[in-house]
């Protein structure tokens, strides 16, 4: 056992490194019993004094024997606390603080009194997931009930089919110009959707009776809803005789820019029916320098008119006939757009291509590209082997050229094209139910989707940008706005001026 003149002198031995720790350790010694002085589990003897032996005595514990002493700790205790030490401990004392207030308030945050416990979630039984996923598809039927009727209640095209005779006549006796308006921006929109809608229209006494409207009212909204009302149904006209005086509203000067590209789009449509009728008798009606005068206006150009005019060349060389020949000029355009023509179909690469565009599939290739770039990237950048960066980038490719096909290619066009066959409010009514309905498995069948490839939807983004930058690169005619046209209309000087303007340059010239 080591005396207590010893201990002191041991404590005085770190005197100068700790002046306060050891007047704290001269307190204790000094105020502790006559018996033995205790420092924490440390007692302290006298030289008079004889340890108690603690087997005898209860309240003195058997591992108090000075031998179990740890000396390091005690120093390493006395080093630390000199001066340069105690930034350290403020740090740590600041840092324990910081930690328990984080600890308090996950646990407030976790569950109000209850102790924070980062346990696992227990999992759903089967009642509990049947019951979700039930209620799910309750309320999502709600939902889809409440589109449909919504959809198919604001929908006249039921009544304007069964009463298509009376509307077109009340359009003849109509002097209210709003009213007149209102009917034209009706037929319009309801045309543009319903198959039935533009087969009636298409009637030719039908279109006379709008290129009638767009030459009496000077309006420009009568005359637009009126021309674009003709575009719809061009697909359906069966009947050439309303086609020199298509051709003769559509070549007028004083008619405004939009009536004239819109007609000439409903020119275009028919001479791309493949009737060779059709094509005959709009080339001898002056169909090929309209449309090769259109093409040389920038705000006019756009890809419908070159095909309709590849298109009629391609029939004239083909057919013997004497409409060529009537004119110079339009000799001069048939040969340079069947040259043209025939140099298409001569290259195979060029005709998969012009196949192609058409159909819309290479979104499907730009989509599918961008996938597979993006799955590599993100997978070079998070430092993945080779062997993951091209299984990421091929699953990511996958992903993001099916989706567009079935969501854009299956499920929207068939959306579209199913919609212009349904002419009753209660047949659209259950197709917009149904429709809706279906979307409800994607709701499961997503998340295996992004487990299977996480990057897709960075994919997508990718291909898109791809396809429209192509798209504007080739000038393709989804990025021209017709509001261009629209609004030079507007500016444009009344028709009644440009009829004079036009008469007295005429008299001019005589």
């Amino acid at each position: 056992m080591i005396s207590l003149n010893n201990c002191r002198n041991l404590i005085k031995g770190y005197n100068k490194s700790n002046n306060n720790l050891c007047k704290i350790l001269n307190n204790k010694i000094k105020q502790s019993q006559t018996s033995f002085s205790q420092v924490g589990n440390l007692r302290f003897y006298s030289k008079n004094e004889k340890p108690i032996n603690p087997t005898k005595n209860k309240n003195v514990e058997s591992n108090d024997d000075i031998s179990k002493f740890d000396f390091k700790k005690t120093e390493e205790l006395i080093k630390s606390s000199s001066p340069n030490n105690k930034n350290q401990q403020q740090n740590q004392q600041q840092n324990q603080q910081q930690n328990e207030q984080q600890q308090q308030q996950k646990q407030y945050q976790y569950n109000g009194n209850q102790d924070y416990k980062d346990d696992k979630p227990l999992k759903s039984s089967f009642k509990d997931k049947l019951f979700r996923n039930g209620a799910s598809f309750i309320v999502w039927g709600f939902f889809s009930f409440g589109i449909a009727v919504y959809l198919a209640s604001h929908d006249d095209t039921e009544f304007i089919i069964k009463n298509i005779d009376s509307t077109m006549k009340k359009l003849k006796t109509l002097t209210d110009y709003e009213l007149l308006k209102s009917k034209l921006a009706e037929l319009s929109e309801l045309s543009s959707k319903n198959t039935t809608l533009k087969k009636l229209l298409s009637n030719p006494e039908y279109i006379n009776q709008l290129l009638d409207i767009i030459l009496e009212y000077s309006d420009l909204e009568i005359n637009n809803k009126s021309a674009k009302i003709i575009e719809n149904a061009s697909e359906f006209i069966n009947d050439y005789s309303i086609i020199p005086k298509l051709l003769e509203v559509a070549e007028l000067k004083y008619i405004p820019s939009y009536v004239k590209k819109t007609l000439g789009s409903a020119i275009s449509k028919i001479a791309l029916k493949g009737d060779e009728e059709a094509r005959l008798k709009l080339a001898s009606n002056g169909a090929i320098e309209f449309l090769d005068s259109m093409m040389s206006i920038k705000d006019f150009k756009c890809q419908l008119f070159k095909s309709a005019l590849l298109a009629i060349s391609s029939t004239l060389e083909n057919i013997p006939t004497t409409i060529t020949s009537q004119n110079e000029k339009r000799k001069e355009l048939v040969t340079k757009y069947a040259a043209e023509e025939r140099l298409v179909k001569g290259n195979v690469l060029e005709l998969k291509k012009r196949e192609l565009i058409q159909s819309g599939y290479h979104l499907y290739l730009h989509t599918s590209a961008g996938g597979f770039v993006w799955g590599c990237l993100e997978s070079i950048r998070n430092k993945l082997p080779l062997r993951a960066v091209l299984l990421n980038g091929c699953k990511n490719s996958i992903i993001t050229a099916a989706l567009p096909i079935i969501f854009v290619g299956l499920m929207t066009t068939y959306t579209n094209e199913t919609i212009k066959k349904l002419d009753t409010t209660k047949e659209k009514f259950e197709f917009y139910f149904a429709g809706f309905y279906s979307l409800f498995p994607w709701y499961y069948i997503l998340p295996i989707v992004e487990k299977f490839s996480p990057y897709w939807i960075g994919g997508h983004v990718l291909g898109f940008m791809s396809f429209f930058s192509y798209l504007a690169y080739s000038e393709y005619d989804i990025f021209k706005s017709d509001t261009i046209l629209i609004e030079k209309d507007r500016l444009a000087l009344p028709r009644e001026v440009l009829i004079e303007n036009l008469k007295k340059n005429e008299n001019k010239s005589k």
